[in-house]
């Protein structure tokens, strides 16, 4: 050896991560063994909190984040993916703005693999959340009633992943131009 350390440096764990897993450690538990309609009030911030986490972990591991690159794109992606749930690819093509077919054309598959696994993690958390909340979502969906993780059938899952992709759409349609934002 030539005494060279290869390893990357510590990176100090980022303060967003902080108050994500705060967030998390207090309303997690609160949601789920609190009475009544807690979860009206407590869901948001336990989403908020696993949001944060996730940037923290993302820029940990490469060094920017969305958090860290734009609060103000942090937010406004937050705040419009909301009441978004049906935007499609096709309104970008049309509109000549970056889309994942573009991706697809050459092969490149990481972008929606990517999207894909993240959209079923966040699933995953989301439906265990759900699991002990009061109230709570119950899903009846005939033909795919078996086999459940938490209350949703595994069939169910595979509807995170076209929301992540509308929501990856819905950036490109809103910011097509934003430094902040890098899908």
């Amino acid at each position: 050896m030539n005494g060279l350390n290869l390893s990357k440096p510590r990176v100090a764990w980022p303060p967003q991560g902080w108050l994500g897993l705060v967030l998390l450690a207090l309303c997690w538990p609160l949601n789920w063994t609190l009475p009544g309609m807690r979860t009206a009030y407590l869901f948001f911030p336990l989403w908020l909190g696993y949001i944060l986490v996730m940037d923290a972990l993302v820029q940990g591991r490469a060094g920017t984040s969305l958090w860290t690159r734009s609060r103000r794109d942090f937010v406004l992606l937050f705040v419009a993916s909301t009441p978004v749930w049906w935007l499609f690819e096709l309104i970008n093509y049309w509109l000549g703005r970056r889309h994942f077919l573009q991706d697809l054309q050459h092969g490149d598959w990481r972008p929606v693999l990517s999207r894909s696994l993240g959209a079923v993690t966040c699933g995953f958390f989301w439906e265990m959340w759900n699991y002990y909340s009061y109230p709570k979502w119950i899903y009846h969906t005939p033909g795919a009633q078996f086999f459940h993780i938490f209350e949703m059938p595994l069939l169910g899952y595979g509807g995170y992943i076209p929301f992540a992709l509308e929501l990856c759409a819905l950036k490109n349609l809103l910011w097509p131009r934003s430094a902040g934002l890098r899908f």
